[in-house]
């Protein structure tokens, strides 16, 4: 499943993008990140196909997933091909009866140890709440960006 998962981030024909997420996805799957949630396939490959005109050099490559009973756990990174940092993250899943995902859920960034069950910092700040500029989502057309190059509606 993630295997198509990854070939729909990196497909350029829209019909090949919805086709590999009904493949891997159940219709109504839930996909959640930082720059916010999405329900349904149709939607999310529209989100991924902003992404891929916003741009087009990018490769998001996964790494090999972990199961645990009905969920599971990938690591992926971004590789941008035009100068910049790569930009690792995680995505955990929660998958159906059918096999299919049913939930998503994307983080940007890999964990640090100290930001774990929320320890505070020594200024007495949770790391939960501790999140630098380089986090806040800009805007592309009607979809929000963050620091992955990943877009999803608002």
């Amino acid at each position: 499943m993630i295997a198509a998962f990854a070939a729909a981030w990196n497909a350029g024909e829209d019909g090949e993008r919805l086709a590999l997420l009904a493949w891997c996805c159940r219709p109504d799957a839930v996909f959640a990140a930082p720059q916010g949630l999405v329900t349904g396939i149709e939607v999310m490959s529209a989100s991924i196909g902003e992404f891929r005109r916003a741009f087009p050099a990018a490769e998001v490559a996964f790494g090999v997933p972990v199961h645990y009973g009905e969920f599971g756990r990938v690591s992926w990174v971004t590789r941008w091909h035009d100068g910049r940092a790569d930009l690792a993250g995680e995505d955990f899943a929660q998958f159906g009866a059918d096999g299919r995902i049913g939930l998503l859920v994307s983080f940007d960034g890999m964990a640090a140890a100290d930001h774990q069950h929320g320890r505070e910092h020594g200024n007495g700040e949770s790391a939960r709440s501790n999140c630098g500029s380089d986090q806040i989502p800009r805007r592309v057309g009607g979809l929000g960006v963050g620091s992955s190059g990943r877009l999803l509606p608002w």
